[in-house]
């Protein structure tokens, strides 16, 4: 065992004004392998450059090339005091980051009760209660409806539709209250022009995206430990085009009190590689997903010749892009799955990439293959890399009181095993892909689910408690994009939105020891599958609890009795 006392040491203490100098210097100082020490105490980081918007900022810590490098927090609260991410790690290897808190001061986010309405503004006042007394002239990105009493969000908001674009920032008031103004009726994405009811609670969020606690880009062997975010302006973990990330024991959940944590996700992964590992976390209060594992799927855009095509980015960003992007580019030797026609999401063959890279100009990737192209793969076909798919393993989490879905995966080699999913606004796991809005790959395999909760979901959204689906344009793909899903020996208990277990686009599906409570009817819905087998079904069968539907080839799908259902 090497010697502790031949490693490289940097012992920091927390200095009054601005920490991001001085953490910055020391990691680059480290830059080839050491440990950065930090003293207990709270550290104000500033952030970065002030960016051309003039309201946000560069990362507070922005490093890049680092190797073996450990950052132990020994109990450190890091608090960000503007909109701006906090840790940048970029092509770096080894990093491991533990015992340590990130709070932020202001918060990016205002919980209150609503006062009043000024219709002829479109705005209302606000009674602040976490924090009682904000900053005057922020803007406001998303306004969400919380329920004090039952700890969660939902039943009402305004997502995505408003900001410096669109709307005043708020106003700080004589009194104390704060006055918000929501985007102008009749907008190009204004989903819902009401006003939050008078005494009604919400939580008014400043930044959505963007500005996060610790992002990993092109990063190897990251470890995170007994880390906790408690608000962020943005996501509390991203892995961007990373390899084997390992987090154990991290909490993203509010200060005691609090109703928000992260604005957004708790965690994201994009295009990551290797094994993604979360163990022994709890997520509360999000604004968005705890967990969202997904790749990126490209379309072609010209085909070269028989060996090289040209791709863009699938996906336009809905509210900003005119135009596709760059997509991610592949590694050579990545396998590369292709798709397209009426079924899009239908896997079609593979292909072995030889080179690949970005015209920037273009703003495509060029990717050449080892072999021949087939003659259906050219415009419009649908592209997405196998090798940047990563497996995962999620054990012993808790997830409760937030937006979105529990858990969004969209890759394959999957095992969630013994977590509790409760007080979500919509699915506790969602396995999915689509080829509509976010074309976010792939469709999933070798999934198990086993020894889960999931108690009082769907409430908000609707939806099953586990929710598998495909979505393309006017509808659900047909069988086979899902394959090899295990869903056994789970309790599912008061789903408010509907089926506890929703199977669709899948082909090789078992059903096994569930037991569902006070469910609602359907139990179980399937559409458009085949070969599923429902074992221990209770008093649910086909047109009585289980429901069949669209393409779904009944003669596959197999119900085997045993009592584990309940209808009390």
């Amino acid at each position: 065992m090497e010697n502790l006392m031949s490693i490289r040491t940097i012992e920091i203490k927390s200095l009054p004004d601005d920490n991001s100098p001085a953490l910055c210097a020391a990691l680059r100082e480290l830059r080839d392998g050491g440990r950065l020490v930090l003293a207990p105490g709270r550290y104000p980081c500033r952030g970065g450059a002030l960016q051309s918007n003039g309201r946000t900022r560069e990362p507070s810590v922005a490093v890049k090339d680092l190797k073996h490098v450990t950052i132990e927090g020994n109990g450190a609260t890091l608090v960000g005091q503007d909109i701006a991410g906090l840790f940048l790690f970029t092509k770096s290897e080894d990093i491991t980051i533990r015992n340590l808190t990130v709070d932020w001061d202001p918060l990016p986010h205002t919980a209150g009760k609503v006062m009043a309405h000024l219709p002829d503004q479109h705005a209302f006042d606000l009674a602040p209660l976490i924090p009682s007394d904000p900053p005057s002239g922020r803007i406001v990105q998303a306004i969400i409806a919380y329920n004090p009493e039952l700890c969660r969000m939902g039943n009402w908001e305004i997502y995505q539709t408003q900001g410096e674009r669109d709307a005043e920032p708020s106003v700080r008031l004589a009194d104390g209250q704060l006055r918000v103004f929501q985007r102008r009726p009749g907008g190009a994405y204004s989903f819902n022009d009401k006003l939050p009811e008078i005494g009604s609670h919400v939580i008014v969020r400043h930044q959505v995206y963007g500005y996060d606690a610790f992002v990993f880009s092109g990063c190897a062997g990251v470890r995170l430990e007994n880390v906790t975010v408690h608000a962020v302006p943005g996501m509390a973990v991203i892995g961007l085009q990373s390899r084997d990330i390992t987090i154990q024991r991290i909490k993203v959940i509010p200060a005691a009190g609090g109703w928000m944590s992260a604005t957004a996700d708790a965690m994201h992964f994009g295009g990551c590689r290797g094994t993604i590992t979360v163990e022994d976390s709890e997520f509360a209060g999000m604004g968005d997903d705890a967990i969202n594992i997904h790749g990126m799927y490209g379309l072609v855009t010209r085909r070269i010749d028989d060996h090289t095509v040209e791709a863009g980015r699938a996906r336009m960003n809905p509210y900003y892009d005119t135009e596709r992007t760059t997509w991610d580019e592949p590694q050579p030797g990545d396998l590369i799955e292709y798709g397209g026609g009426k079924e899009p999401l239908l896997p079609q063959g593979q292909l072995t990439v030889v080179a690949a890279h970005q015209d920037a100009k273009a703003r495509r990737v060029v990717i050449r293959f080892k072999e021949a192209l087939p003659e259906s793969v050219g415009d419009g076909s649908v592209l997405t890399d196998l090798s940047s798919s990563p497996a995962v393993r999620i054990r012993n989490c808790y997830v409760h009181g937030n937006r979105a879905r529990g858990m969004l995966i969209q890759t394959r080699d999957v095992v969630i095993e013994r977590c509790r999913f409760e007080d979500i606004t919509s699915h506790g796991i969602q396995l999915c892909t689509d080829a509509c809005d976010w074309w976010e790959s792939l469709g999933v395999r070798d999934v198990t689910i086993t020894g889960c909760v999931f108690r009082r979901n769907c409430f908000w959204w609707g939806g099953a408690a586990i929710h598998v689906s495909a979505d393309i344009p006017g509808g659900q793909s047909g069988p086979g994009v899902h394959q090899r899903i295990r869903v056994m020996d789970n309790l599912f208990e008061d789903n408010a939105g509907g089926a506890a277990i929703h199977i669709g686009s899948a082909v090789d599906v078992e059903l096994s020891g569930n037991k569902i409570v006070h469910p609602k009817l359907p139990v179980i819905t399937i559409n458009n599958s085949r070969q599923v087998r429902i074992k221990d079904a209770g008093d649910w069968d086909i047109g009585r609890g289980i429901e069949v539907s669209g393409s779904s080839d009944r003669s596959t799908i197999a119900i085997v009795g045993g009592v584990v259902a309940s209808k009390q």
